[in-house]
């Protein structure tokens, strides 16, 4: 194992070689140990691939030797922190995850969004929602949306919707056709939601100029 894991630290892709990745994760929790031992190795990608590792082969006793790393320097290494945490369920990370979605770093911010997206964690509900581009001003910003609309829609909180409707009923816009492709990404994510918390959506969808929405909307509605 710590042979496999000198070979591994050469490797600064994401996760590092998969089938390198995969070996090490069979060999389960004594992989995991001698990683905890490297995890103050100065370089930051082998470190991101360390937390990457106990994250998928660990267990929730893995957790202590991962939140030093939350004061890292390094941004991905400190969402991989925050994911492995989730991952193991540990107290008070859900809340490590909300302040993450407002840091000042917008990469971080939507790192940390995704995350919220990828657990399912309702509390960061409202967090995601307050990232929402209401008034948008550059073309980005409907990229930004949907990325926001997908975690939010991996979620599944009916607290959403109500944003979720106003931003179906945008009737003018600079960049149509990027606002025709941001309501489509709202309805392909709505099958988490309670069913009876989108049928005002889908009475909006049904009168949008979208066949793709139309579809999905039909679909909801018991329709061929």
């Amino acid at each position: 194992i710590p042979g496999l894991l000198d070979i591994y630290s050469k490797d600064e892709s994401v996760g590092g070689r998969r089938i390198l990745f995969n070996l090490l994760c069979l060999f389960g929790d004594p992989a995991v140990r001698e990683a905890q031992k490297r995890l103050r190795d100065p370089r930051a990608y082998f470190v991101r691939n360390l937390l990457i590792l106990i994250r998928r082969a660990g267990t929730p006793s893995s957790a202590p030797s991962v939140k030093p790393l939350l004061r890292q320097q390094d941004q991905k290494g400190r969402i991989e922190a925050i994911s492995a945490l989730l991952k193991f369920t540990e107290p008070g990370a859900s809340s490590l995850l909300r302040t993450a979605i407002h840091d000042k770093d917008p990469d971080f911010a939507a790192d940390a969004v995704a995350l919220a997206g990828r657990y399912r964690i309702a509390d960061a509900t409202e967090d995601v929602l307050s990232k929402l581009k209401r008034v948008i001003l550059f073309e980005t910003d409907y990229a930004e949306n949907e990325e926001i609309i997908r975690a939010l829609g991996n979620i599944g909180d009916p607290r959403a919707i109500p944003d979720l409707e106003k931003l179906a009923k945008a009737s003018w816009s600079l960049y149509p056709q990027s606002l025709v492709h941001m309501k489509e990404t709202i309805y392909a994510s709505l099958s988490r939601y309670p069913r009876e918390s989108i049928a005002r959506l889908v009475k909006i969808g049904e009168r949008l100029n979208s066949e793709a929405i139309r579809r999905v909307c039909r679909q909801f509605a018991g329709k061929q």
